[in-house]
């Protein structure tokens, strides 16, 4: 397990492949490797370069678990039909992810523009 780095984030950054479930809202949680804080209760939302008029309003953060943790129920929050697509999509921008590795849930509304 590697050391646990924590960021302090001053907006939502994701691929732009999540922009519709965010926007539908059948997106509502984000795993991140490591500790990360948010430096606000709302933030702004960035879709690759795009960022966004809607802000995210922070609801709840997970410093719980670790990639091992992860349940189906976290999966389905950030937008997944499963565990499985949850954690393959994590290992493609986390290539060096541990079963160990600990990781962040940031649960999240989307606020109108």
């Amino acid at each position: 397990m590697r050391k646990a780095e924590t960021e302090i984030i001053n907006h939502l950054h994701f691929h732009e492949k999540y922009l519709e479930l965010v926007r539908q809202r059948r997106k509502t949680s984000t795993v991140r490797l490591g500790y990360v804080l948010p430096n606000a209760i709302q933030l702004p939302l960035v879709f690759g370069d795009m960022p966004l008029p809607e802000k995210a309003q922070i609801e709840k953060l997970d410093f719980t678990k670790s990639f091992a943790d992860l349940t189906e129920a976290d999966a389905l929050t950030d937008g997944f039909e499963s565990l499985e697509n949850l954690r393959a999509d994590l290992k493609v921008f986390y290539p060096e992810i541990t079963a160990e590795d600990h990781c962040t849930i940031i649960y999240f509304k989307l606020l109108p523009a």
